[in-house]
């Protein structure tokens, strides 16, 4: 006999799990893979697109203030798409932030 109970909880995880799969053209997705204890766990982090991010993608951006994500898009729309990541040191203040900083904001983003 079917049973509904186990129709209605396979299409519950369906809904559930179905926005998870849409990404935005701005994140790009990438794979790390961690070992825990015995098995090895699949660890999936986001990246905003320094070319197509907009103004409020780059502020989700952790350790990224408003004011520096505004630099971000202004410093594109006069110079053009970001070449490599290298090219945030030519936007203002980002030459000066502090070393963890940098490396905790550049993790959160590619080109």
């Amino acid at each position: 006999m079917f049973n509904y109970r186990t129709l209605a909880v396979a299409l519950t995880a369906f809904l559930v799990a179905s926005p998870v799969f849409a990404v935005k053209p701005a994140v790009a997705e990438t794979t790390k893979v961690a070992e825990a204890a015995n098995s090895s766990v699949a660890v999936t982090l986001l990246k905003m697109n320094l070319n197509k991010s907009d103004l409020k993608e780059l502020m989700k951006v952790k350790g990224m203030s408003a004011a520096k994500a505004r630099k971000i898009v202004s410093y594109r729309k006069k110079h053009g798409d970001f070449k490599s990541m290298d090219d945030l040191k030519k936007v203002k203040g980002f030459a000066k932030m502090k070393p963890a900083l940098k490396k905790a904001v550049d993790e959160q983003l590619t080109v």
